[in-house]
């Protein structure tokens, strides 16, 4: 029995025509006046004398059909002339098997059994695919096609002609579909919904092997800045899943192919701009990319050139942190590593880096994917001109290859790094380019963890809050101030007699006195501001202030100027494997201290803030749209009430609300 509906459903060329009848036998079925050579392979002739099949000569058989059958589409004669020039241009072949009764008895099975349909659905599986694999392989191999008929189109290369007018229809068909599923999505936008797949290979009662793995339905989609072949630069989206073509490169992300140009949201800072800082650099649009559905140019443009993340086709406002080693002793079981991933949620966060990949292990992943936490993930070349380069490209590329293939199936993984403040060598980074475009083909790929399509690192020192709404404008992923732990967590690892005054064990739990890390400002302003410490208890609740206010501004000041044009925030750095007296917002023991806080309530997805830098209120809201209202209330410091309204904003995902001005300005 055949249903005209499931038919036509699974038709590759609906654009052409719809399926209304099909040959005698119900082998073929396709548009009207179109012909298909039939073939059959005898199943009985790949076994083997031990009574094995004989799996790699049977795709080589399917391989070497598809191809003659392709051959001689345009040698038979054909019933009539538009049968001719249709076979021509969709050049459909049929290819199945014969003998399956006669293979099973040999196997010892029967026919109507559950073993029997395995086998069959196998056989099945693997002939289909490898005749897909060859297809797609003739059409990047032939020269482009010539239509014959009226109707199709000039291929771009082997592809057949009828491709063109039919190729969304194909590509349904040949996609799994999976109706109204349940999607993955990043902490603060929706359920990071998981799903299990088990696949087993089963023969009677013996379970010889199986797999299981969650994974998550979303998409991914990137909006940059790019220089195209004539050397304008240009604004799109890449979405990279769309290509469908893994040989077909989108973007160059070689040494020649990243360029300089004038940074177009330098930081807004008083005084001159060094030299080095008032320059960006952006990657190129590949020539051979113009016209794929994979790059759509952005509408309106954008104020800056740097990376926009969007997932199931929303822009995202990335903020959280920076990953080393997930524990400095490698405790790395889901009971000891889960309650980080969790505080991370909880303070709003959404995404996290793996810092050189030292994170490699499956329960970091599927933490991340669990707890909505989008994965900036590095490969293992450090700093450019600062360590040693890669001795063995080979067996690094080898690694990545592994590394690729064993987590790409986690959700959470948003972006592939080559290097951390710099662009692999050459055989590093255009090998990895090739490993992510062929081997995953859905994220993207950047050689540099800053300043290509994205803001230069730092800095790393105490800084005043206002300064974190002027600086670090689109795209940064390393920025921190000193964050020192609780009094009780600082008792945990620093023994009594060295923990005041400041002693050289502090430099052990990097208390730096020079460097990105210095801690002189952080101390100055702490005197300014409450008078200098005069014991640990005393330093520490001074310093929790601080911490405080400096986290919550690095954020708010973040979604202050939010897609205007920021799109991205990272703190250096949100996990200590070890210890540390700064650069973290909690504890190897899970204690937090005020950087949490600060970074929980600048990140909660409704949010109101007042701008340091002219006064104002700003109204955040990552959710959907509704009514708030705002109640500003300006207090001196002897608690008198200076000014107050209470204005009623409308604010849809992902924006901020116009500025409420405040009467009082200091």
């Amino acid at each position: 029995m055949q249903f005209d509906t499931t038919i036509n459903k699974w038709h590759t060329s609906k654009a052409t025509g719809r399926i209304n009848a099909s040959n005698p036998c119900s082998e073929y079925m396709f548009l009207d006046n179109t012909a298909c050579n039939l073939a059959s392979l005898n199943l009985v002739k790949f076994l083997r004398e031990d009574g094995t099949f004989n799996i790699p000569a049977y795709k080589a058989a399917v391989r070497t059909f598809i191809i003659a059958q392709d051959i001689l589409v345009d040698k038979p004669g054909y019933p009539s002339e538009l049968i001719a020039l249709n076979s021509h241009d969709f050049r459909s072949p049929g290819l199945g098997y014969a003998n399956l009764g006669a293979l099973l008895l040999n196997m010892g099975l029967a026919y109507d059994s559950e073993e029997g349909r395995n086998v069959a659905a196998a056989l099945t599986a693997i002939l289909g695919g490898m005749a897909y694999k060859t297809s797609a392989e003739l059409a990047a191999a032939l020269t482009p096609i010539s239509p014959a008929g009226s109707f199709a189109k000039a291929t771009k290369h082997g592809e057949f002609p009828g491709f063109a007018d039919n190729e969304d229809d194909f590509r349904d068909v040949m996609r799994l579909t999976v109706p109204h599923p349940r999607l993955w999505w990043p902490n603060g936008y929706g359920d990071p919904a998981l799903h299990t797949l088990k696949v087993a290979i089963v023969l009677g009662d013996i379970e010889s092997a199986e797999r299981q793995i969650d994974f998550g339905m979303r998409e991914l989609s990137y909006e940059t800045s790019l220089l195209d072949a004539s050397g304008h630069l240009r604004r799109v989206e890449v979405l990279l899943s769309r290509t469908h073509d893994e040989a077909l490169p989108l973007i160059n992300e070689s040494h020649d192919g990243i360029r300089q140009i004038d940074d177009q949201t330098p930081n807004q800072v008083p005084g001159p701009i060094p030299e080095w800082f008032r320059h960006a650099w952006v990657q190129s649009l590949e020539p051979v990319a113009e016209g794929s559905p994979s790059i759509k140019s952005v509408e309106g443009g954008w104020p800056g050139t740097d990376l926009v993340i969007k997932v199931n086709g929303v822009r995202i406002a990335a903020r959280g942190g920076n990953w080393g080693m997930d524990d400095s002793r490698k405790r790395v079981s889901i009971e000891h590593l889960e309650p980080f991933f969790r505080l991370h949620r909880d303070a709003h966060v959404n995404m996290i880096r793996d810092w050189m990949g030292q994170d490699s292990e499956e329960n970091f992943y599927a933490l991340a994917d669990k707890y909505g936490l989008m994965v900036w993930n590095d490969f293992w070349e450090s700093t450019q001109g600062y360590n040693l380069e890669a001795q063995d490209p080979r067996l690094w590329l080898a690694n990545a290859k592994d590394t690729i293939l064993r987590f790409r199936h986690h959700p959470s993984i948003v972006i592939w790094c080559g290097r951390n403040e710099g662009v692999p060598q050459p055989i590093l980074n255009e090998g990895l380019a090739a490993l992510t475009r062929t081997l995953d083909h859905t994220r993207y790929y950047t050689g540099s963890s800053n300043q290509v399509n994205l803001r230069n690192s730092g800095p790393y020192q105490h800084q005043t809050p206002d300064t974190f709404y002027r600086i670090n404008r689109g795209f940064s992923v390393e920025l921190g101030i000193p964050s020192v732990p609780t009094l009780e967590s600082i008792e945990s690892f620093i023994s009594g007699l060295d923990r005041w005054p400041i002693s050289d064990t502090w430099a052990y739990h990097d208390w730096h006195q020079s460097g990105n890390g210095a801690v002189g400002p952080f101390m100055a302003h702490m005197e300014t501001q409450f008078g200098a410490a005069t014991s640990l208890e005393d330093f520490e609740r001074k310093a929790q202030m601080l911490d405080y206010v400096g986290h919550r501004a690095i954020f708010e000041g973040f979604a202050a100027h939010l897609w205007q044009p920021n799109s991205g925030r990272m703190i250096w750095m949100t996990q200590p494997a070890w210890s540390s007296m700064e650069w973290n917002f909690l504890s190897p023991d899970y204690d937090t201290q005020s950087s949490f806080y600060g970074t929980q309530k600048a990140c909660e997805p409704v949010h109101a803030q007042l701008d340091l830098t002219n006064g104002s209120v700003d109204l955040i809201n990552l959710g959907d749209a509704q009514r708030f209202k705002v109640s500003v209330r300006v207090v001196s410091l002897e608690g008198k009430t200076l000014d107050e309204s209470n204005p009623t904003r409308t604010r849809s995902l992902g924006t901020l609300t116009p500025r409420v001005k405040s009467a009082a300005k200091t």
